[in-house]
């Protein structure tokens, strides 16, 4: 299994952050309430390895208690909480904020990225909406 980690990209350069090491390092920081930006269901930054089912399946099962990692007002960490929290009506959720990142674990040249997704995490939400709500089993999507 690949280590989970946090990436952003600058100046043809990858930045990348372990998210174990981010999470232990969060621990000064107090829980905070975060608004969930409505600009997040534009975005989609998961890898192409897994399949939206994984991707369902994970945002149902969320533990909302958990809170999640945030940088000036992006998600490093809590991305499935985030749209759960979304389809149960939530505008909010507990968030550990960093004010400053540490130094980056990693730094790569940024390889070239294919085409963008056509999914967003619009598209999610409004998957595991229907899921949660009986029009759609998970079952149908994992035969997609």
């Amino acid at each position: 299994m690949q280590e989970h980690t946090y990436s952003r990209e600058y100046g043809g350069q990858t930045f990348t952050w372990s998210i174990p090491l981010l999470w232990a390092d969060s621990e000064k920081f107090p829980i905070i309430e975060w608004e969930i930006p409505s600009s997040l269901l534009n975005e989609w930054y998961w890898s192409a390895e897994d399949t939206l089912a994984d991707h369902a399946l994970r945002v149902i099962s969320a533990d909302l208690s958990y809170p999640i990692l945030t940088h000036k007002g992006h998600i490093i960490d809590g991305v499935h909480r985030c749209l759960k929290a979304l389809a149960l009506g939530h505008t909010h959720i507990p968030s550990r904020d960093f004010s400053d990142l540490p130094p980056p674990h990693l730094v790569s040249v940024s390889e070239v990225e294919g085409e963008p997704s056509a999914f967003t995490y619009g598209d999610m939400l409004a998957l595991v909406v229907s899921i949660l709500g009986g029009q759609v089993s998970l079952l149908e999507v994992v035969e997609v």
